[in-house]
């Protein structure tokens, strides 16, 4: 299954969902899994989905914010990816 930067940014997202479900149904407090699956989901179009997987996400990570997973991001991705991946989880986040 490809996860991978190049993966993602080339837009192989049922094969990296397949992948994301597996991981989180094996660790379901694993933070970088369960906010791949916001990503994942806003990425397809299944926005309410994305909402459901950020209730996992806030228990498993209390102070996650965009801004924090921005800084974190920051330090861990490339800028393509790192954008990609907030402009997911922005788009997951509730209004």
């Amino acid at each position: 299954m490809d996860i991978t930067p190049d993966g993602l940014t080339a837009g192989r997202y049922e094969e990296a969902m397949r992948w994301v479900d597996q991981t989180i149904l094996e660790q379901p407090r694993y933070t970088p899994t369960l906010w791949m699956k916001v990503v994942l989901c806003e990425l397809m179009g299944r926005h309410n989905e994305a909402s459901e997987a950020l209730k996992p996400l806030l228990g498993a990570w209390p102070g996650f914010t965009i801004e924090a997973f921005a800084a974190y991001a920051k330090h861990h991705y490339t800028p393509r990816l790192r954008d990609h991946l907030c402009r997911g989880i922005a788009q997951g986040w509730p209004a």
